[in-house]
Formats: C-alpha cells, sequence, structure tokens
C-alpha cells in the first residue's frame, strides 16, 4: 500500500514505486528511505542519517559490535 515517488526532472518523469516492489529489487533502500523519513529535518538528522548502516545480508564490517539480525520480512 505504501508508495514512494521519484521524479527524474524530466517533464512526465514521475517515477512510482511501491514498497514491495523496492522490497524485492533493494531493501536496503528502503529501509533508509523509511528511517530518514523518521529522523528530524535539520542538521542533527542528517548526522545521524550519515551514521547509519545498513546491509541486505549477513556480511557486513561491523563484527565487533555484534550486531543482531532484523527480518523485515516478520515485521511488515
Amino acid at each position: 500500500k505504501k508508495l514512494y515517488y521519484h521524479h527524474s526532472e524530466y517533464r512526465g518523469g514521475m517515477r512510482i514505486t511501491s514498497a514491495g516492489e523496492m522490497r524485492a529489487d533493494n531493501p536496503v533502500r528502503l529501509v533508509e528511505l523509511s528511517v530518514k523519513g523518521m529522523l528530524p529535518k535539520n542538521t542533527l538528522g542528517r548526522q545521524e542519517f550519515m551514521k547509519m548502516h545498513v546491509y541486505a545480508n549477513v556480511d557486513h564490517k561491523q563484527e565487533a559490535q555484534k550486531p543482531e539480525k532484523l527480518d523485515i520480512n516478520k515485521l511488515i
């Protein structure tokens, strides 16, 4: 039901993508857009967003912090 809009700056360049399509194509972008929408729209929000790391698979650089896997398919 959730739709994401993007415009290419050309006439008729509106692109509409559903959350299901985005989850199948690029789940990292879906989580990033969702979290960015919840952050404050100021300098602090932009700094917090830059510190966030999202990975689609288990391999990542932050092994020392022992992050936990979050299955977004169970949430939706």
